[in-house]
């Protein structure tokens, strides 16, 4: 059983090392349904990531916003939090492309609306 083990994890180990970043998780959530717009968006992924490489593209409704978005690092080199100007009610998507300390890219977009009252 051990002999198994030892080939299995041996076999698995370059497979582990070529992993990507992906998106853990985000904050809003995605397919959130929000009654106030969000001051900010957090976006945590599966590890650190380079932030000078970070493209982000936000739509409203499905035209690209031209305001700036303010990207800062979270201190576990991880996490990401955007603000911009979130203040209309409407259908956004942030699409984001990030490389990874191990130099890959991954990309995906997080969607969310807001229902202002």
């Amino acid at each position: 059983m051990m002999r198994w083990l030892a080939v299995y994890l041996i076999a698995a180990t370059p497979l582990l090392a070529e992993a990507h970043a992906y998106l853990v998780s985000s904050d809003p959530p995605h397919k959130a349904s929000l009654s106030a717009a969000p001051t900010r968006l957090k976006l945590r992924f599966s590890e650190p990531i380079e932030i000078a490489f970070m493209k982000l593209v936000l739509q409203r409704d499905g035209q690209i916003q031209k305001a700036p978005l303010k990207i800062s690092p979270g201190s576990d080199k991880r996490t990401v939090i955007i603000e911009s100007a979130f203040a209309d009610a409407g259908s956004y998507q942030l699409g984001w492309s990030i490389v990874a300390r191990d130099g890959h890219r991954t990309e995906g977009s997080v969607i969310f609306s807001v229902n202002a009252r």
